[in-house]
């Protein structure tokens, strides 16, 4: 399965008032300590070079009852939203609740701790299999309104969530398998000091271990079951807790088209599509990935749905058309 599809996860299954349908929740009012250099937050130790370290940091959890990260951040970045390195990147369905809803979740976390998310609203999963169809299918979220790319700032301790990543399983059999069809598969990219990838976790159907109902699906033990809903958790945190966020431009969208295609099958803004792909993906930008995303966000689809062609908007610095085996 090809596509940036992530998410993070830590022990404990912390569904229960993950995520509002309200937008922007603004910054944390959890309890903090003073650091005495004018900033508050979780006690941390710096690294040589300035960045929180993990080592003596508590893990963060999601707050039960806002679905907000447990620990503020230390202290609020000031650069331009993706001039920092990539710290994480998760993409992917996820699920809510213990009841069976489901959100697509598209956020990125910079070493600084600013953060870009692509609001998706509540999503039907089959309209995301294998990947996003934005092209095919125009989104209709009640909750979020028209699909944008924000920025602001991950209102979370940095060194808690480095800490929380070191909880991790990495053994991906612990997470099973949802026997359900055509779904998706949700990743976690974590990435180094300097932005390179370090680990990639990948897991199948996450967010539909649950039908509509609420009522489990086959194929997974009850040790599966909650791994998957503590990835799911963190990942409805993460979404919550980017903060301060305002509309970021859409100046790059990833195309994939990964069966036979014509120039004539698709009318958009953008050079012909043979031009654009490269083995089944390529890159749309600049302005005509503005006028891609208006023409998508007005409904207007640029292909039949069985020709099979996928969009992604790009935060800064997401490179595209990367396959993890």
């Amino acid at each position: 399965m090809r596509g940036r599809l992530a998410v993070l996860a830590i022990a404990g299954s912390m569904l229960t008032g993950c995520l509002g349908a309200e937008g922007d929740p603004g910054p944390s009012s959890s309890v903090t300590e003073d650091h005495g250099d004018g900033t508050t937050g979780a006690p941390q130790s710096p690294t040589p070079d300035g960045t929180p370290s993990a080592a003596s940091a508590a893990p963060v959890t999601a707050d039960p009852a806002t679905g907000r990260c447990s620990d503020p951040i230390a202290t609020v970045p000031t650069g331009a939203v993706g001039a920092a390195p990539i710290q994480l990147e998760v993409t992917g369905l996820v699920a809510v609740d213990d009841q069976g809803a489901r959100r697509w979740a598209d956020v990125v976390v910079y070493a600084d701790g600013s953060a870009a998310r692509y609001d998706g609203g509540f999503a039907d999963p089959w309209a995301y299999a294998p990947q996003r169809q934005l092209a095919t299918v125009p989104a209709d979220h009640g909750d979020r309104g028209a699909e944008a790319l924000v920025g602001g700032y991950l209102d979370c301790d940095l060194a808690g969530l480095l800490a929380a990543i070191e909880l991790l399983e990495r053994d991906q059999a612990r997470f099973g398998g949802a026997q359900v069809a055509e779904a998706s598969d949700t990743e976690m990219i974590l990435h180094g000091q300097d932005g390179t990838e370090e680990f990639v976790w990948d897991v199948h159907g996450l967010g539909l271990e649950r039908d509509d109902a609420g009522v489990v699906v086959a194929g997974l033990d009850a040790e599966q079951l909650a791994a998957r809903d503590a990835l799911s958790a963190f990942a409805a945190m993460l979404i919550s807790s980017v903060v301060d966020a305002r509309d970021l431009p859409v100046d790059r969208i990833e195309v994939l088209a990964p069966y036979a295609i014509t120039d004539e099958a698709v009318t958009w803004p953008a050079p012909p599509i043979t031009e654009v792909l490269h083995d089944g993906c390529g890159v749309v930008e600049g302005a005509a990935a503005t006028a891609l995303r208006d023409q998508v966000q007005a409904g207007t689809p640029i292909a039949d749905p069985a020709v099979g062609v996928y969009l992604r908007v790009l935060a800064p610095q997401v490179e595209p058309c990367i396959v993890h085996q």
